[in-house]
C-alpha cells in the first residue's frame, strides 16, 4: 500500500499561507503561467443578432489557428498588482525576464518571496544562475506536487477565461498579445478588480486541508484510483 503524503502536503501548505504574513521588507507574489493559450481567427465575419431567429452574434464553425501563447505573471498579494508577460513559449528564459520585471518594478531594499510550482524553468540551472546575480532578492516558497490550486493566481486566470478572452477572435498573434496586457492594464486599474478581492485565505487553506485528507483517505484505501 502505498504511503500517505498528507503530512508533506499539509506541510507545504502551510508553508504557503505561512508567507501571507506581511512585513515592510518582504513583499509577496505567488507566480504560475497559463500555457497553449490558442490564437484563432474567423473565417468568415460574425453574424449580428436576427429577432427571432438567433438573438446573440452568431457564429461560422470554421476558424483558422495562429498560433499558441503562454502568459506568465506574478500577483503582488500585498495590493492585488499584476505583473504579467506573454511569450510564445514557457521556458528558463521566458521566466527570467519576468523575474527581472519584478526586480525593476520594485524597490531594491526588498526581499521578493515567490510562490510557485515545482516547474523545470523555475528550477533549472539558468534560472538558479540568474537567482545568484541578486543575492537574497528572491525567495521561493514552493506549493506542494499537484497543488497547483493552492496558488491563488489561478484565480486571476480564471477571470481572465470569462472575462475578456472569452470566444475571443483576434487576427493575429501579435493583436492577442496586445489585447491580454490591454485586459491585465485594465485589471490592474480597476478598484476592486484584483482577485485578492475574491478570496478568502483562511476558508481556502481549511478546505485544502479537507480536501487532501479525504484524497488521501481514498488513496490509502484503493491505490490505484489516484
Amino acid at each position: 500500500m502505498q504511503k500517505s503524503t498528507f503530512p508533506v502536503q499539509r506541510h507545504c501548505t502551510g508553508n504557503v499561507e505561512s508567507s501571507f504574513r506581511f512585513n515592510v521588507t518582504s513583499l509577496r507574489f505567488q507566480c504560475s503561467a497559463t500555457p497553449g493559450l490558442q490564437a484563432i481567427a474567423n473565417t468568415a465575419p460574425d453574424w449580428p443578432p436576427v429577432p427571432g431567429k438567433h438573438p446573440t452574434v452568431a457564429r461560422d464553425h470554421e476558424y483558422k489557428r495562429l498560433g499558441t501563447c503562454s502568459i506568465l505573471a506574478g500577483l503582488d498579494l500585498q495590493n492585488g498588482h499584476v505583473t504579467a508577460r506573454v511569450e510564445r513559449r514557457h521556458r528558463s528564459q521566458e521566466f527570467i525576464a519576468l523575474l527581472k520585471d519584478l526586480d525593476d518594478y520594485y524597490s531594491p531594499d526588498c526581499t521578493i518571496r515567490l510562490i510557485l510550482d515545482n516547474h523545470s524553468a523555475h528550477l533549472s540551472k539558468e534560472t538558479q544562475a540568474f537567482l545568484a546575480t541578486r543575492p537574497n532578492r528572491f525567495k521561493y516558497v514552493l506549493t506542494p506536487t499537484h497543488g497547483s490550486w493552492l496558488n491563488i493566481i489561478e484565480t486571476l486566470f480564471g477571470k481572465m477565461a470569462r472575462t475578456f478572452l472569452r470566444h475571443i477572435r483576434v487576427q493575429s498573434w501579435e493583436e492577442l498579445r496586445r489585447r491580454i496586457l490591454q485586459g491585465i492594464t485594465e485589471i490592474n486599474a480597476e478598484p476592486g478588480g484584483s482577485p485578492l478581492e475574491e478570496v478568502r485565505w483562511f476558508d481556502c487553506s481549511q478546505h485544502a486541508y479537507s480536501l487532501m485528507k479525504r484524497y488521501t483517505r481514498q488513496h490509502a484505501r484503493f491505490p490505484w484510483s489516484a
